[in-house]
């Protein structure tokens, strides 16, 4: 396949995957500051059709034009620390987004969808929206994202750019939790009518 076909669908794909992780953090967001039951649970909907729509097929396309590039490029998947590191975090986010991050956002749907038909915010769910580990791991794909975007831009030769990005992103990830995710998870849980 030609170069800078491969070139656009790899920028296609990461498009794609920011966009759906953005718009499933503001989702999520909405989810965890919201005190009405009947928004967490269209926040949930929502965050499953952009992980559907965007997140999945971007990530695809994002890993086959990857693999196809280094392919025609004859590079090598482990030959220089920046396209090893990309390689790895990929990996890492893949199974990441797939175990902690899909499980939590399944679990957080169904019991936003029991709250609703019993119309109000039951414990259960607002103890799943309070998870700190779900908040951590939405932060630390946005800095993860961005030490692989520099990685591919910068293509540093050395592996303490990667070591050194790697702190920088588990530590932000880290603040933004403890910064953020506090602040949604100290709501009070209310009884609502159903509209």
């Amino acid at each position: 396949m030609d170069y800078l076909a491969l070139k656009f669908l790899h920028i296609l794909g990461l498009i794609l995957l920011s966009t759906g992780l953005i718009a499933a953090f503001f989702t999520d967001r909405r989810a965890r500051r919201s005190l009405s039951v009947f928004a967490i649970a269209e926040a949930c909907r929502y965050e499953r059709q952009f992980g559907l729509s965007l997140v999945i097929p971007g990530a695809l396309l994002l890993g086959l034009s990857g693999t196809l590039l280094v392919l025609t490029l004859d590079i090598g998947f482990f030959s220089a620390p920046w396209i090893a590191g990309m390689w790895l975090l990929f990996v890492f986010e893949f199974f990441e987004g797939n175990t902690i991050t899909f499980s939590h956002a399944r679990r957080r749907l169904s019991l936003a969808e029991d709250a609703e038909s019993k119309g109000h915010i039951t414990p259960e769910l607002r103890q799943e929206l309070g998870r700190k580990l779900a908040a951590f791991t939405r932060f630390l794909d946005f800095t993860l994202g961005a030490l692989m975007i520099s990685l591919g831009v910068f293509r540093p030769s050395s592996w303490s750019f990667f070591a050194v990005g790697i702190a920088l992103s588990v530590g932000a990830a880290l603040l933004l939790t403890a910064w953020l995710a506090n602040r949604a998870s100290n709501l009070t849980i209310e009884l609502e009518q159903s509209p």
